[in-house]
């Protein structure tokens, strides 16, 4: 049996460790010849020879993500060895965490760098490399697809305390993945985003309260207080959080052919229903059809759903966010509030 991601060529960035490595092997098992990197040689070089003792084929390009030549040697690694490029992965990545007001502009600009500048600067390099190979491949009279997967986060999504800078570098590669979804079609590229909630990997496990690793010339603090860890997993329907296999099972959906049709989707890695976040409270009743009949609307509420809204319109999304807007002012233009109360996950 053919093997769907035969021959392919997938670029991976942060795959000697943890989600990276194992996204790799994923890729790597169904046919896909990988790029590995990572910031040091030694966990490169054994994700490199896991997948050659399976009998793939990989090549390690090291260095940090954050460095400036970084994105052209990542692309020139691909294209001087497999002669391809079919799939990027931008999964490099850490936290430095700490509240706003203790939060230095290095660290700021640190969590920039490598969870958004990086992956914008691969992107760029990618581009003329991608336009070339789809023009011959349609000058060939061939379809092939090809496909870029980000990654983000529920903070990047939800927000999370302490993580302005990572969860404001996480939001932005949802904004840039839905953009190069519209710049990039016209190439047969699909461009998406996964968000992964709490996978446990050596940044994230419980640890001791000193614990760091050595990151790009820093020690950070790694891991998460026990008890602290032990109540996160307690509020997931599940009772634990994913295991970097599992992070890489929906990184593989969105490069298979099966989703040659997905394109701009962030998708929404949490076995549970949404963070916990206090919910936009309206009044139900200014929420009637009658209040927009131009729009045919319909409330539908739903105040654990865990897709960032909850109402939606017959017609299309601009209709519906033109739709909460209009209700979220006639909500406020109400001077007195009513027992009914409805939920937007905005």
């Amino acid at each position: 049996m053919t093997q769907k991601l035969d021959a392919k060529v997938a670029l991976i960035t942060g795959s000697g460790r943890g989600i990276g490595r194992a996204i790799a092997l994923k890729l790597a098992s169904e046919g896909a010849r990988i790029v590995v990197n990572d910031l040091d040689a030694e966990p490169a070089q054994e994700t490199v020879q896991a997948i050659r003792d399976a009998g793939g084929q990989a090549v390690a390009c090291i260095g940090s993500v954050a460095a400036p030549d970084f994105a052209d040697r990542f692309i020139a690694t691909a294209i001087d060895t497999y002669q391809g490029l079919d799939i990027i992965v931008n999964n490099a990545g850490y936290t430095w965490d700490n509240v706003i007001q203790k939060m230095s502009d290095e660290q700021w600009v640190a969590m920039l760098d490598v969870h958004l500048t990086a992956p914008f600067r691969i992107l760029r390099a990618a581009q003329p490399v991608i336009r070339r190979l789809s023009k011959a491949d349609t000058d060939a009279g061939h379809r092939v697809v090809r496909k870029v997967v980000n990654i983000s986060s529920v903070a990047g999504l939800f927000g999370n305390a302490g993580q302005a800078n990572y969860a404001t570098a996480k939001a932005g590669i949802v904004g840039m993945t839905q953009t190069l979804a519209k710049e990039w079609g016209r190439m047969n590229v699909t461009v998406n985003c996964v968000a992964f909630g709490f996978i446990q990997t050596r940044l994230t496990t419980s640890a001791a309260q000193h614990a760091t690793a050595h990151i790009d010339g820093r020690d950070i603090k790694v891991g998460i207080n026990p008890d602290l860890l032990a109540a996160m997993e307690r509020s997931i329907p599940l009772g634990r959080g994913g295991t970097p296999d599992e992070a890489a099972g929906a990184v593989y959906l969105l490069c298979i052919p099966e989703s040659d049709y997905v394109s701009g989707h962030t998708l929404l890695l949490w076995a549970a229903s949404a963070p916990s976040i206090k919910p936009f409270q309206l009044d139900a009743s200014a929420l009637s059809a009658s209040a927009m009949p131009s729009m045919n609307f319909q409330p539908l509420w739903c105040t654990r759903n865990p897709l960032p809204w909850a109402c939606t319109s017959q017609r299309s999304p601009w209709a519906w966010a033109s739709a909460a807007m209009n209700c979220a002012k006639l909500a406020a233009d109400r001077s007195t509030a009513s027992p009914r109360l409805a939920a937007i996950w905005w």
